[in-house]
């Protein structure tokens, strides 16, 4: 969308709805310094009070980041950037480091209200059940971390430290439609997850996921929450 209704046309794409590139790696003009690449984005959008987001200073993005040399061996990671009214910007830490989630793989966000979010994510560093010889992407278990803006200040926010430790993550267990937990093979498979509360109402989630047993095609599939 832009200003003046749907993107659709090549005029559109060459005006209101050109491309720009919001997190630049280190090779670019002013871009993100220890960041050689940059994919696979979330926003923290408010969507317990509006599904579209307002532009509010202070939202937060999660994005895929390979190793960084000094930083994190682990591939891939979760770094962090903080809309500032204008621009993106990726959040460091002492020393220089992006401030990251390590070992963590296609990490997706969802509102509680408020400034509370959980994240649903894959542990990457937990291999033991990827199918042998697989070209497919084995995300291992999922787990979730919850975030409270309340934890620092301003509070209106969701900043990186108000996020739980990655050691704290939750386990997560999904069920066939018969009631048969899945192994930790085909758990470990589920990919480009997305959470939704389709109500508007948290006492209705649901999660749309990408699964296979490591050989067939992904194929999308439904998830509900049974315990919300």
């Amino acid at each position: 969308m832009h200003e003046e209704g749907v993107c659709s046309t090549t005029a559109d794409y060459e005006g209101g709805c050109k491309p720009i590139v919001d997190i630049g790696i280190e090779s670019d003009v002013g871009g993100a310094k220890r960041i050689a690449n940059a994919r696979q984005f979330r926003i923290g959008i408010p969507t317990q009070t509006d599904w579209r987001w307002d532009g509010a200073v202070g939202t937060f993005m999660i994005f895929t980041t390979d190793p960084i040399a000094g930083c994190t061996t682990a591939a891939p990671n979760q770094a962090y950037a903080v809309w500032s009214g204008s621009t993106w910007e990726v959040q460091y830490a002492e020393g220089g480091c992006p401030k990251l989630f390590p070992s963590m793989q296609a990490a997706t966000p969802l509102h509680l209200g408020d400034a509370r979010y959980k994240l649903y994510f894959g542990d990457s560093s937990n291999k033991s059940a990827a199918l042998p010889g697989s070209k497919l992407p084995f995300l291992g278990p999922k787990r979730l971390l919850y975030a409270d803006g309340a934890k620092t200040a301003p509070e209106a926010r969701v900043d990186f430290e108000d996020w739980e430790p990655k050691s704290k993550a939750r386990e997560l267990t999904f069920l066939w439609p018969d009631g048969t937990p899945l192994d930790e093979r085909a758990e470990g498979y589920i990919d480009d997850f997305v959470p939704i509360a389709p109500t508007g109402k948290l006492s209705t989630q649901v999660l749309y996921i990408a699964i296979t047993d490591g050989m067939i095609t992904p194929f999308a599939a439904t998830a509900v929450l049974v315990n919300p």
